[in-house]
């Protein structure tokens, strides 16, 4: 009798301790769950991907096919969104908010990108510093291509680049 006494306390004694442990299981999720919230409101790009999105942009500005530039950032968020391990954003797609701020940022980098490549332009034509074609072919590249500069990137490109240099100094 003694000793079933003594396993039957022994037992409620681990039932109070498991109720415990559940209560503190309990209390370690909710604080999991506010400090998941709390992240998302703070959410922010790293540097890595903030530099992937300007690489992108600066290589679809470069693209010799490319011939409307305000989308720009369309075509970004696509290219990002297909190849989004390649890139370091998993942890952005399927989650909203996340995706808004992406869009928000890929929308900033292609403003800066446009600009950046019209003071180029605008610079290799008007001013002191005027350049070449093939010289301006060159220091684009060398800005915006991913695989760097080359002045002989094939007629296309040539061609394009001459088209807006020719447009930009009539203006």
């Amino acid at each position: 009798l003694a000793t079933r006494t003594y396993l039957l306390g022994s037992i409620f004694c681990i039932l109070k301790e498991q109720r415990k442990i559940a209560a503190s299981h309990q209390s370690t999720q909710n604080l999991l769950a506010d400090l998941q919230i709390r992240l998302e409101t703070t959410f922010a790009l790293s540097p890595e991907q903030r530099t992937n999105i300007r690489i992108v942009a600066g290589d679809l500005m470069f693209d010799p096919s490319k011939i409307t530039f305000t989308t720009l950032h369309f075509d970004v968020a696509d290219r990002l969104r297909q190849e989004r391990e390649a890139f370091n954003l998993t942890n952005i797609y399927g989650n909203p908010a996340r995706e808004r701020f992406l869009t928000i940022c890929i929308k900033r980098q292609c403003s800066s990108i446009r600009n950046s490549f019209r003071e180029l332009l605008r610079d290799s034509v008007i001013g002191d510093d005027t350049s070449t074609l093939s010289d301006f072919t060159y220091d684009s590249s060398t800005r915006f291509r991913r695989a760097g500069g080359n002045s002989d990137l094939g007629p296309a490109t040539r061609a394009r680049l001459a088209i807006l240099v020719e447009s930009f100094s009539v203006l």
